[in-house]
């Protein structure tokens, strides 16, 4: 009888009860406000566990209270980290002016998805401690995007993204601190972005530009920037004049760095800067002129330490007899400086036996080959041993890996 009342009493044991405080709050963090706040008929002890929450959701249809009335009370109590979701395209939304002005705000995402967005933005004094933006939007009030990212003193990280294509938008990121930037504007089906984006960061890091295709960028103080990452859209014949300007611009614009992942599918050497201090090069190339880009790559990368090969060009009959045409001397990097060399996706190739042939016996300091394959194991095998007879410095390592 005994052992019963005691397993009746731990049946009807409160253990959520006897939680800490502090992880209550955090559990009540991932539910909608409304519903954390109607924990408090559960006991005495929940009647205000819901005001030490730290993040609050609240949704405009929900509630049935005007959107701006829950951004002004955020902005009043000191917000932090603030997420503002907005999708009507009927309707305009105007960002308020206190928002701007905030001081306690260091976090801002925006995700404005409708036709209009009218922005009040007060003359001076814009986010004073933000630190981290994010904006993605869909066909924007042609002025937002040059007012809104010229306005950032202190940030440092900037995610911009989104559609912005239906006119020429002028995108003005000025933002002296800028250390991360990140932009991807996509266009529609019928019509690449032609943005004019005019960057001027003397502080920033590290660049992230992905289906880049006709859009300007102007880079401005980039002395800084130490990695980079263009992604380039596919374009369409009739396009190539526009898209080489841009292309060669926006090189040049980063031809400081010492890190650089390029993909891209419509390409020509001459677009190609010196890049005098790149020590890392990622090249992804979609088209079969892959081996001549990379031939000039190297000889424009004096510094360069390591390489990472992958070649997308579809393999046809035309293509499984081009063969490599190494530059006329030898690049500056293989004889000082290049020390590991990556090629993903070997099938054994005529031209990239050629390559790997070339590089072998070029790379005087040379320290390691390897190369992600889908031959089985006796293929490898074979692979391998054909590596081994060809021309390298005895301190090089040739390495098969298996994909």
């Amino acid at each position: 009888m005994n052992s019963m009342l005691k397993r009746g009493a731990r049946v009807r044991e409160d253990r959520i009860s006897e939680l800490p405080k502090a992880l209550v709050c955090h559990i009540l963090s991932f539910i909608p406000t409304i519903e954390a706040v109607r924990t408090t008929v559960l006991s005495k002890r929940w009647n205000d566990m819901w005001t030490s929450v730290t993040s609050l959701d609240f949704d405009d249809d929900r509630e049935r209270l005007p959107v701006l009335y829950w951004i002004c009370t955020a902005v009043r109590r000191t917000v932090v980290e603030l997420y503002i979701y907005f999708t009507c395209p009927d309707k305009e939304f105007a960002i308020p002016r206190s928002v701007f002005k905030c001081k306690t705000l260091r976090a801002l995402r925006l995700e404005l998805r409708c036709n209009t967005i009218l922005s009040e933005f007060p003359p001076s004094g814009c986010f004073p401690n933000l630190k981290f933006l994010h904006v993605t939007f869909e066909y924007p009030e042609v002025n937002l995007p040059e007012m809104l990212f010229s306005h950032c003193p202190a940030v440092e990280d900037m995610i911009i993204d989104g559609v912005a294509n239906d006119i020429k938008y002028v995108f003005d990121v000025s933002a002296p601190k800028l250390k991360s930037l990140r932009i991807c504007l996509v266009g529609t089906s019928y019509e690449l972005d032609e943005n004019d984006v005019h960057i001027n960061t003397p502080n920033l890091e590290k660049l992230v530009l992905e289906r880049v295709s006709l859009s300007d960028y102007n880079l401005e103080n980039s002395k800084s920037l130490v990695s980079a990452s263009i992604s380039f859209n596919a374009i369409s014949a009739s396009e190539y004049v526009s898209f080489s300007t841009c292309a060669t611009a926006l090189l040049a614009g980063i031809s400081n760095v010492k890190y650089l992942f390029l993909s891209t599918h419509y390409f020509e050497v001459s677009y190609l800067p010196v890049f005098i201090n790149l020590k890392k090069l990622d090249p992804l190339l979609h088209e079969r002129n892959y081996w001549e880009v990379l031939a000039e790559l190297l000889s424009r990368a004096p510094k360069l330490e390591d390489i990472v090969l992958e070649d997308k060009t579809k393999c046809d009959i035309e293509y499984s007899e081009l063969s490599w045409n190494p530059p006329w001397t030898a690049p500056i990097c293989l004889l000082s400086h290049l020390q590991t060399i990556t090629i993903k996706g070997f099938k054994g190739r005529k031209v990239e036996m050629g390559v790997a042939k070339y590089l072998l016996s070029k790379g005087y300091v040379l320290n390691k080959l390897t190369l992600y394959t889908g031959f089985l194991y006796t293929e490898a095998e074979e692979m391998y041993k054909k590596f081994l007879t060809f021309h390298r410095v005895m301190s090089c390592q040739v390495k098969f890996i298996k994909m």
